[in-house]
């Protein structure tokens, strides 16, 4: 079976260039597929409206400005109380696993919900495996109104552990300001001096 194989690339032999690898995490139907499709330029991941369509940790890699990049799309985390099933008992096994591997953590949130929680619980875990952590808002084209200043206080007051932490705010879905949080994401790997250059 191994003869049979096609030889394998440059890149896949260990010659690639060094990649960033960041994990997209949050609450269900925050947004994070519809982030990575967009990075990816295609439909790669499933997107609905219904909370808890991504069960799997996804890994999808792309270029940017020159730079290798490695999205991890996470299945959307709930309390624990209210898993009704084993496979999101799986999926949230796999989140955490993701966040191991990754270098960077994107925390996502919908500008519309209030922080919650899960939002808290995981800003602990990202504390205990010393992560650098990008704290998103999304979903900025359906809010009504969006004071940046004041979201940038309340994140910070409600997640104490991650006042180091950049905040971002963006539309997934619109593509507004993703490659200004691409770039402060890349300033933040370059800061934590994780990896070399990208």
């Amino acid at each position: 079976i191994v003869d049979a194989l096609p030889a394998r690339k440059d890149d896949e032999a260990g010659d690639a260039p060094p990649m960033l690898r960041f994990a997209i995490v949050g609450k269900r139907n925050s947004g994070k597929s519809t982030l990575v499709n967009r990075l990816a330029g295609e439909e790669r991941v499933i997107v609905s409206e219904i909370p808890g369509t991504t069960r799997d940790a996804i890994d999808v890699v792309f270029e940017w400005e020159g730079k290798r990049l490695c999205a991890i799309d996470t299945a959307g985390l709930r309390k624990k109380r209210s898993i009704e099933h084993a496979i999101e008992l799986f999926s949230m096994g796999r989140a955490q696993d993701s966040i191991r591997r990754a270098d960077v953590v994107v925390h996502m949130f919908d500008v519309r919900e209030e922080l919650s929680q899960v939002d808290k619980k995981l800003a602990h875990f990202y504390l205990e495996l010393a992560r650098p952590v990008l704290i998103v808002g999304n979903k900025i084209d359906l809010a009504e109104t969006l004071d940046l200043e004041k979201w940038d206080g309340y994140v910070k007051q409600q997640l104490p552990g991650l006042h180091f932490a950049p905040v971002s705010f963006l539309s997934a879905k619109e593509g507004t300001n993703v490659a200004g949080t691409l770039g402060v994401l890349l300033e933040l790997h370059a800061q934590a001096g994780l990896g070399g250059e990208v």
